[in-house]
């Protein structure tokens, strides 16, 4: 049965160190919608226009079920390609710089293409976080550039919900939340291609290091047989 609630949030308490439970200030809603998955979406704060705003998904999901929805299970069976297509069209249409649309486009492909996202059902929270282990992981990305590609298929996800291509937003996970690492010394760059997927590794970070101690050393090297040389003619 569909309903609003607050989640649980804990925090620990700086005096006691223990961890404190409180209720979220935002109320969230819980439903089913046509094939019965259960979903459960952030509303507002304000309870009563939470539960408007519930009532409204609870009536689009009577309306799918009942075949009158025709526009969005349209969307639903629409090939992914075509929606990317449009909303290239809406960033252009928004005067967005072209390095900027081409750059968000390419990430949005090269994660449609890894995943094997053929349409809107296959976009899901948890094959981008697939996605973004393996890059971590195996091409060794960096917690930016990552945090770049969350950005980008959230901002993706609004346009689908905003368009009424979708229902819910398919990145909106607490899991995606955007990442921070502290001593993050190795900075590695992605080198685009025009497929977005191609990357080199660039530990640019770590080289400049490397680089200054190589420095350093040298010039320790150089004094000291600069001191021996000095040394020797003295004698």
């Amino acid at each position: 049965m569909a309903s609003i609630y607050k989640k649980l949030q804990y925090r620990t308490d700086p005096t006691t160190r223990k961890r404190v439970a409180s209720k979220s200030k935002k109320w969230y809603g819980r439903y089913r919608n046509a094939d019965g998955t259960e979903h459960r979406v952030p509303l507002a704060t304000d309870k009563r226009l939470a539960q408007q705003m519930l009532n409204d998904i609870l009536a689009k999901i009577e309306r799918q079920k009942a075949g009158l929805d025709v526009e969005e299970i349209a969307h639903l069976r629409k090939v992914l390609s075509e929606h990317i297509d449009d909303f290239e069209q809406h960033l252009r249409a928004k005067n967005d710089k072209p390095r900027h649309i081409r750059e968000t486009i390419n990430m949005i492909k090269c994660v449609a293409r890894e995943q094997k996202w053929r349409d809107l059902r296959d976009v899901k929270a948890s094959r981008l976080e697939a996605f973004l282990n393996k890059l971590w992981n195996v091409k060794h990305l960096s917690i930016s550039r990552g945090n770049h590609y969350i950005r980008t298929l959230k901002t993706f996800g609004h346009w689908l919900v905003d368009d009424d291509r979708l229902l819910k937003h398919p990145f909106i996970s607490s899991r995606l939340s955007t990442l921070k690492r502290i001593g993050d010394i190795i900075d590695v760059r992605s080198v685009w291609t025009n497929s977005g997927c191609s990357s080199t590794p660039l530990r640019r970070g770590l080289r400049s290091k490397i680089f200054l101690v190589a420095i350093v050393l040298c010039v320790f090297s150089h004094r000291g047989v600069s001191d021996a040389v000095d040394e020797g003619r003295g004698d």
